[in-house]
């Protein structure tokens, strides 16, 4: 490893799939906790904290030209990984998504300290 960018996404049961939402650091699908001791061994490497898109990324698993890229398989396990990992709850929309521009800026600050405040518990 020479740099990691680090982000969390929450994962959520869709029509055709999934979606990932972006969320604060710390309180989505990533297992920091355990990646620690990966990211110690390391410590020439850079890391920098990467909050992702303001819109949510589709994973297309019910479309067949979605699976292309992976080599043959039996798909069922992979999709009972995301099953388990799937959240319900609320809206995982941003600010942008519902078209509130004008929360973003806020929206991003906030998750940014909140990431930071995480990351320097779980690195101290």
């Amino acid at each position: 490893l020479v740099h990691a960018h680090l982000k969390d996404y929450t994962l959520h049961r869709v029509k055709g799939g999934y979606l990932l939402a972006r969320c604060v650091t710390g309180q989505g699908v990533v297992p920091y906790p355990l990646l620690l001791p990966l990211f110690k061994t390391k410590p020439e490497m850079t890391i920098s904290l990467e909050l992702s898109a303001l819109e949510g990324r589709r994973i297309r698993v019910e479309d067949e030209d979605w699976w292309a890229g992976f080599e043959p398989r039996d798909r069922s396990q992979a999709l009972a990984i995301l099953d388990r990992a799937a959240l319900g709850g609320p809206d995982p929309q941003t600010p942008w998504e519902k078209g509130l521009g004008s929360e973003v800026g806020e929206y991003e600050v906030s998750q940014t300290a909140q990431s930071v405040k995480y990351l320097e518990g779980l690195f101290s």
